[in-house]
C-alpha cells in the first residue's frame, strides 16, 4: 500500500501530519455548577414521569377491581362503598397520570432548552490520501 501524506499549514505555520497519525486531543473539562444542576433536573423530571406512571397504573387497576366488587354485590351498602372507592382510586390514577404527563413535557421543554457544549476545535487542516491496489481514501478533518 503506497501512503502520499499531503502536507498543509495550520494557522501558525506549522506542517500538520497526515490523518493516519492523528489523535484527536480531547480534554475533560470538569462541570460548572450549571450543568451539574441541569443533570440532576434531568434525572429528577425523569424519575418522576416513571414513577407517577407507575402510580396510575397501581391506582387503575385498583379502581377496576373496586367496580368489578360494585358489580358483583347485592348489597346496597356495600356497592356504594365500592363505587366510592372506584371512582376515588380513578381520581388518584387521573391525577397521577397527569403528574406524569407535565413531568414528561418538561423533560423535554428541558432537553430541548439546553445548550450543547462547545467541543474544542484543532488549530489546522489535515488532509490524507492513501492508495492502495484495491481502494483508494481522502480524509479530511479540521
Amino acid at each position: 500500500m503506497l501512503i502520499i501524506p499531503v502536507f498543509i499549514t495550520n494557522v501558525v505555520g506549522y506542517p500538520c501530519a497526515y490523518a493516519g497519525d492523528v489523535q484527536p486531543r480531547v480534554r475533560a473539562q470538569p462541570r460548572s455548577d450549571a450543568q451539574k444542576k441541569d443533570k440532576v433536573v434531568r434525572y429528577v423530571l425523569a424519575g418522576s414521569v416513571l414513577l407517577l406512571g407507575s402510580v396510575a397504573a397501581i391506582f387503575e387497576v385498583e379502581s377496576d377491581e373496586e367496580y368489578s366488587r360494585y358489580l358483583d354485590t347485592a348489597n346496597p351498602t356495600q356497592m356504594h362503598s365500592y363505587y366510592d372507592r372506584a371512582e376515588r382510586y380513578r381520581n388518584f390514577s387521573n391525577a397521577a397520570l397527569v403528574g406524569a404527563e407535565a413531568c414528561a413535557v418538561g423533560l423535554v421543554v428541558h432537553l430541548l432548552k439546553a445548550k450543547p457544549g462547545k467541543e474544542p476545535r484543532p488549530e489546522g487542516i489535515r488532509i490524507s490520501l492513501e492508495v492502495g491496489l484495491e481502494r483508494a481514501e481522502v480524509c479530511f478533518k479540521w
